[in-house]
């Protein structure tokens, strides 16, 4: 449903904020090379436009399905979705 995407993507922002703790080992230029590719795998498979994710990284989850699975992609890349759609606390 709508409600639990729009969860789902306000935990990832939660996430991707907080990867810096995460990734504490990681210089900035290999976090970045990190998300370039996820971006690469994730984007081309799910056809969302950069419009829709530089969307999502301002906050607007309203997305089409594209975009929707694109995210869902990324969550599923790093492991934080399992395959019932619950998240892996």
């Amino acid at each position: 449903s709508t409600g639990d995407s729009t969860m789902k993507f306000i935990l990832l922002v939660i996430v991707v904020g907080q990867m810096g703790c995460v990734f504490g080992a990681m210089t900035e230029s290999q976090m970045k090379a990190a998300f370039k590719l996820i971006r690469n795998v994730c984007q081309p498979k799910n056809k969302a436009t950069d419009a829709q994710i530089e969307a999502m990284h301002k906050g607007d989850w309203n997305q089409n399905k594209n975009g929707m699975c694109y995210m869902n992609c990324v969550l599923n890349y790093y492991k934080l979705q399992l395959p019932d759609n619950s998240f892996d606390w």
